[in-house]
């Protein structure tokens, strides 16, 4: 069986399938089935569901798959049985190929808008290649970089003095944030060192910026006039 899949693990099962059909002496085409359809006789050949075959987690393994092909003929149902006994006939000459017997389910027919018929369920394997990445080996010793941090205090504040609690306050550009505690105390245990840090603080429909400036020892106080906000 080929396993050309150049243009995605399904086009590469369809060409298979075509191919196959093609080498029985009963050449197909890609199409729903037509009632519509008066030039004779044609096989069509329509995917119509991909089916699980394996599964293989984290091994780097490629992921196989059944796609699902309904297989009849439009045109004249004399026509019709000759071309499906061809391919029936040359059906165990390719183990790849999986052919169900059973009939397809009413809702088949009923979602393609045509009328049932005599037509055969092929199922083509098909495999979809993981993608591992490659990680690069390390030829250098471990180096630690340490940055200092210090802490951070402060209080935010309204009209009068009056605590601000459950505010969201954020250190920008760190990734750190916390919030004002009952009496409008705030915390940051590890901020970088020798630079002013931006803190945005929002909540209680409020939104607004200070500069906490570098290593002072004093807690900030964040003053919010929030009659103006």
């Amino acid at each position: 069986m080929s396993d050309d899949t150049s243009g995605g693990p399904i086009a590469g099962s369809t060409a298979t399938l075509l191919t196959w059909l093609a080498g029985s002496g009963v050449p197909a085409q890609v199409s729903a089935p037509d009632d519509r359809f008066t030039g004779g006789a044609r096989l069509s050949a329509w995917p119509y569901a991909l089916l699980p075959e394996q599964e293989v987690r984290g091994t780097g393994e490629p992921l196989r798959l059944r796609v699902r092909y309904l297989l009849s003929v439009d045109g004249p149902a004399r026509d019709s049985v000759q071309l499906l006994d061809a391919v029936l006939a040359n059906a165990a000459r390719e183990p790849g190929l999986r052919i169900l017997f059973d009939p397809p389910a009413p809702e088949v027919w009923t979602g393609l808008g045509v009328a049932p018929r005599l037509a055969f369920v092929v199922d083509v394997p098909a495999r979809v290649e993981r993608t591992v990445p490659v990680i690069p080996r390390v030829r250098a010793g471990l180096r630690l970089d340490a940055t200092a941090l210090r802490p951070l205090y402060g209080k935010a504040i309204g009209p009068g003095g009056v605590p601000l609690a459950g505010l969201r306050v954020e250190a920008e550009g760190t990734g750190y944030a916390t919030q004002t505690d009952p009496g409008g105390h705030f915390y940051f245990a590890g901020l970088p060192a020798g630079q002013p840090v931006r803190l945005a603080l929002s909540g209680r429909g409020l939104q607004f910026h200070v500069e906490a400036p570098a290593d002072s020892p004093e807690p900030v106080v964040v003053q919010c006039d929030t009659e103006e906000v």
